[in-house]
Parts: structure tokens; sequence; C-alpha cells
């Protein structure tokens, strides 16, 4: 068996030292070579969106901004929502038009005489001379005490089947 003297073992030691150093700056050429990859494509996409005209969403995203950049983008911000409140403002303060007084007015004279007469059919029998399409054996398919909820009152109708 072969003794290691002193020097061996520094030698040893150093050897096994600048293997390690070496592959450490494998992966720090590695970790470089990356970065800058990355780089290039974030500087590609950045160029891409200043060429289609950043909108706000775009904006939003490309960090970091400046303090300024930043309040700026803030005050344009409430100044777009204040001009959007002030628009709905006016058109909820504006008349309706005189075409859908019209449809309204129409709707509620149709519902109005409308009405009862739903009324009235919901709690009749079912009967298959009005209704030619409805067999007898479509007529015993409805549950007896089925009820239906008027729109305008809290009253049940039972539907009755023949």
């Amino acid at each position: 068996m072969m003794h290691m003297g002193p020097r061996d073992s520094y030698q040893a030691t150093v050897e096994k030292w600048t293997a390690k150093e070496m592959q450490l700056n494998r992966l720090h050429e590695e970790i470089v070579g990356q970065r800058e990859s990355l780089m290039r494509t974030t500087g590609s996409y950045n160029l891409q969106q200043s060429k289609r005209g950043r909108d706000t969403l775009s904006m939003t995203n490309t960090l970091p901004l400046s303090p300024t950049d930043a309040t700026r983008r803030n005050n344009q911000f409430i100044q777009d929502v204040e001009h959007c409140e002030q628009l709905l403002m006016k058109k909820a303060n504006t008349p309706p038009s005189s075409r859908f007084v019209t449809l309204q007015s129409n709707y509620m004279s149709m519902m109005t005489g409308m009405f009862p007469l739903w009324l009235r059919s919901c709690s009749e029998p079912c009967n298959s001379q009005i209704h030619p399409q409805l067999h007898e054996s479509d007529a015993t398919a409805v549950s007896p005490g089925v009820t239906f909820a008027s729109p305008l009152s809290s009253r049940h109708h039972p539907r009755k089947t023949t």
C-alpha cells in the first residue's frame, strides 16, 4: 500500500477544488447564457408591444415604472373613469325616446288586457277541443295539485286536469 505524504494530500485537495471550480464556471456560463436569452426575448416582446401601440392593459404589465410614470398612468385612469361616469350620468338623465315610450305603453296595455285571460286559462280545466294537439295521455301526465304562480299576485292557481 502506498503512503500519501503531505504533498500528495495537498495535490489531491487542489485537484478536487479545481474540478469543483470548473463545474461552477460551467454552471455560471449556462446561467448567464439563459439570462441573455431571456433579456433578448423580453426586449423583442417589448419592441413588438411598442410597435402595436400600447393600450392601458399592456402598460400595466410593463414593469418597472418610475414613480412619475406610475402617477401619470394612474391620473389617466382616474380621468377615464370620471369621463365614463359623466357619460353614464348624462345618459341616465336623458328622457327616454318617444319610440321607447310608445313600446312601453303598448306592452303595458297588452299585459293589462291579457293577464286576466291568462289567469282564467290557468284556473280552467284543460280542454282538448281548445288544444287539439293535447291528447288524453298528455293531459294525465300533468300531476293533480300542480300550481302556477301569478307574476302579479302571491296567490297560486291550481291547474285542473280531466
